[in-house]
């Protein structure tokens, strides 16, 4: 994979942002944050039962709570962003 990801997963972050724009810093920042948080939702989906059926947006809601607790999304986000 590019760029020191390990799936096109890690790399949507860093695309989405529009990587032009970021300073090198940055960017190792968002890459940084990026791995972390695709780590953490492979791990949450893969310990979640059928999270695309009924349950789907009970599923979705649980894991933005983990998302926001973990603590990884605002202390590795660029400041300016």
């Amino acid at each position: 994979m590019r760029e020191g990801f390990r799936n096109q997963h890690q790399r949507a972050v860093l695309e989405m942002l529009f990587k032009d724009t970021l300073t090198s810093a940055e960017t190792k920042q968002v890459k940084s944050m990026d791995i972390e948080m695709a780590s953490i939702v492979e791990e949450r989906l893969a310990n979640m039962i059928r999270w695309m059926d009924r349950h789907r947006p009970v599923t979705l809601r649980a894991l933005s709570c983990t998302m926001r607790h973990t603590g990884c999304q605002r202390r590795a986000i660029p400041t300016r962003l």
